[in-house]
Parts: C-alpha cells; sequence; structure tokens
C-alpha cells in the first residue's frame, strides 16, 4: 500500500467477519438449547470443555511444532521436496490427532452422566469458537483497534503499522471466508464422534474424528504441493473446503430435521433431494 491509512472498506470487512461469526455461535447454541430441554443444563459445560480443549491441544501442538522445527532433518538448507513432504505429513498428523483428542476428551467429559448428542455437538462449537476467536476475532478487533488508531494520526507499535499497510483486502475476505467453512466441518466432525461414543463405539468415535480432518489436512498439503503458485492453491483450497463445508451443512441440517444422526452422506444427499426430513 502507498497510502498510510487503513482503507475503510478493511475496517468494514473486519466488523462485519465478527459480528457475523459471534452471529453463528449465538444461533447455533440457540438452536441446539431449543431442541431438547432434558439437556439444557450440561450445554453451557460442554461449550465450555470443547474451548479449553481447543486451547490445550492448540499449545502442544504449537510446543510439537517448535520441537520439529529443531530438528536437524527439518533445520537444514535448502529443505529438500522429500523433507518438506514429510514435515506436512507429520504436522497433519499431529494437528489432527490432538484435535480429535481435545473433541473425545470434551464429549468423554461432557457424557459421564447421560449420553447425548446434542451435548457433544456442543464441545464441538466450543472448540471451533476457540479457533475463529484466537485466530479470527481477536486479530480482526486488534487491527481494528490499531488502524483506528492510525487513522486518527495516533502513534502504533512500527511492527503493528508494517503489518496494517501490508494487508490486502483480499486476504481478509478469503480469510474470513475459510475459517466460516470450517465451522460446519468441525460441528459434523463433533456429531459424529457424539454419535458413535453414545453407541459406545469408543474407539471408533476417535478414529472418526481423527481420519476425516487428516483427509482435509492433506488435502491441503496435497494442493500446495501439486499447484504451482500460492494464488491458484488458495483458490483451489477455498473450492475444496466449500464441498466439505456443503457436506457437513447436509449432515448436521439432516441431524437436526430428523434428531437422528446419518454418517451415509449419499443417503442424506437423497433424503434432500426427495425433499424428505421436513
Amino acid at each position: 500500500m502507498t497510502s498510510s491509512t487503513v482503507p475503510t472498506i478493511q475496517f468494514v470487512i473486519m466488523a462485519v467477519s465478527v459480528i457475523l461469526f459471534i452471529g453463528i455461535f449465538m444461533g447455533i447454541s440457540y438452536y441446539i438449547r431449543s431442541k431438547s430441554s432434558k439437556i439444557e443444563a450440561g450445554l453451557l459445560g460442554a461449550f465450555s470443555y470443547g474451548l479449553l480443549g481447543f486451547l490445550w491441544q492448540y499449545f502442544f501442538v504449537l510446543f510439537i511444532g517448535g520441537l520439529m522445527a529443531r530438528m536437524p532433518i527439518f533445520n537444514s538448507e535448502p529443505i529438500s521436496i522429500f523433507q518438506s513432504c514429510l514435515l506436512n505429513v507429520l504436522i497433519s498428523l499431529i494437528t489432527a490427532g490432538f484435535m480429535a483428542l481435545a473433541l473425545f476428551w470434551g464429549i468423554y467429559l461432557t457424557n459421564q452422566k447421560q449420553l447425548s448428542v446434542y451435548r457433544s455437538t456442543m464441545v464441538g462449537v466450543g472448540f471451533i469458537f476457540g479457533k475463529v476467536a484466537l485466530e479470527q476475532i481477536y486479530p480482526y478487533l486488534f487491527s481494528f483497534y490499531q488502524g483506528m488508531a492510525l487513522n486518527r494520526g495516533m502513534k502504533i507499535p512500527e511492527d503493528v503499522r508494517r503489518a496494517l499497510m501490508n494487508t490486502r483486502t483480499a486476504d481478509l475476505v478469503t480469510g474470513t471466508y475459510k475459517t466460516l467453512m470450517l465451522v460446519p466441518i468441525v460441528l459434523a466432525i463433533a456429531m459424529i464422534m457424539g454419535e458413535l461414543y453414545a453407541r459406545k463405539q469408543f474407539q471408533q468415535s476417535y478414529l472418526a474424528g481423527f481420519l476425516i480432518y487428516e483427509g482435509i489436512l492433506l488435502c491441503n498439503a496435497i494442493l500446495r504441493g501439486i499447484l504451482p503458485n500460492s494464488v491458484s492453491e488458495n483458490i483451489m483450497w477455498m473450492i475444496a473446503l466449500t464441498i466439505f463445508a456443503f457436506l457437513g451443512v447436509l449432515l448436521v441440517l439432516n441431524w437436526f430435521r430428523t434428531d437422528q444422526v446419518e454418517m451415509d452422506i449419499r443417503k442424506v444427499w437423497n433424503k434432500f433431494r426427495k425433499g424428505e426430513g421436513e
């Protein structure tokens, strides 16, 4: 940017994004709460377990990533294709493993007295809220405040000023969109894990969460490896995320409509095509 001020459109995008995410989480929480009066008392606790699960797995992954960065095999220059692929695979395995473990931990705690897919799904709501709050809401609120100060001629830290000046409007839009697509994905994963846990298929519950999320992360890694530049990779990743999110929305909506968790996406799709489950 050649201008020394933050464009108005960026303030609008940041404000709308924060309001949108808060509204989405409030709407999802209210709808789940209204579905069954029997479990209302446990929903806030389930949400809290999900939020805490996100936080501890986030710091564990961060810590392990820091250790891996110090390993000689990943700390040499230049990094070979093999080293890069190995690093991406290991990071995806660790991320998916801890993500599934955090959800399973929350689902286990919230289902101690009574099994409930609703509470299990609220664990997912808490988890993805933590992710959105840390990676989207807080940075946008901070940038909004600092940008307003900069535009008013107030002095702000130089590194923050440079970051604001280097922020592109397109990056804000794509960042918001990609985060938005993760919401139904995580909800669907938590719902499936909760259903398998309610059936007392505990190992399958964890493995389902791990394998689904690992598949999504590997898709991202593959796109980064085969596409020629970051622009094309970003576009294809958004398309892939849109498809995954669409499948997640179908699964969750079918559960909302029927009160039954159907994990066969083909059956769910056929129901929607025929207008069933209304």
